[in-house]
């Protein structure tokens, strides 16, 4: 079973957004994933954070579906 990364709670600031920090962040998160050598990235992401959802398409993520229990 090879390693994956889980990336959790991102958000850039309103004021900040368009500015090339989310695509720079994804960037060095990909770059340290492939250096790690995980198979995959995860991104956990609230169903109705939908204009984070076309940024992360954008980026080459793919939707899926998952499940969560919290304890």
């Amino acid at each position: 079973c090879l390693p994956f990364v889980v990336i959790e709670n991102v958000m850039v600031s309103k004021n900040s957004r368009g500015l090339g920090i989310g695509t720079q962040l994804f960037s060095n998160l990909e770059q340290w994933a492939r250096k790690s050598n995980a198979s995959y990235c995860m991104l956990v992401s609230g169903n109705e954070r939908t204009g984070a959802h076309r940024f992360y398409a954008a980026h080459g993520y793919q939707q899926m579906f998952g499940f969560r229990k919290y304890l």
